[in-house]
């Protein structure tokens, strides 16, 4: 795996009268019922594996963890079934 950093644009929830905003139709705002607006930002991108302290919702926005799933390993046909279902519990 290289070092080189991956550049993308990724999409935040911005307020409609800010600059840059553009109307996503498909989600709405609670309590409001108005429609989202987003701006693009472009973003740097790299490998959380090598990070000392893992991004927390709170600072970052998101976070990760590693869950040990033996299904991918096992060759089990039908993986991607229970691995979604258990993904969404």
């Amino acid at each position: 795996m290289s070092d080189s950093k991956l550049r993308a644009n990724l999409n935040f929830a911005i307020e409609k009268d800010q600059e840059g905003a553009f109307e996503f139709p498909y989600v709405t705002r609670e309590p409001s019922g108005e429609t989202l607006h987003l701006k693009t930002y472009p973003i740097d991108l790299h490998d959380l594996r090598k990070e000392a302290a893992v991004p927390t919702l709170d600072v970052e926005g998101f976070t990760w963890q590693t869950v040990p799933y033996s299904g991918l390993d096992s060759g089990m046909e039908g993986w991607e079934k229970k691995y979604a279902e258990d993904t969404c519990a």
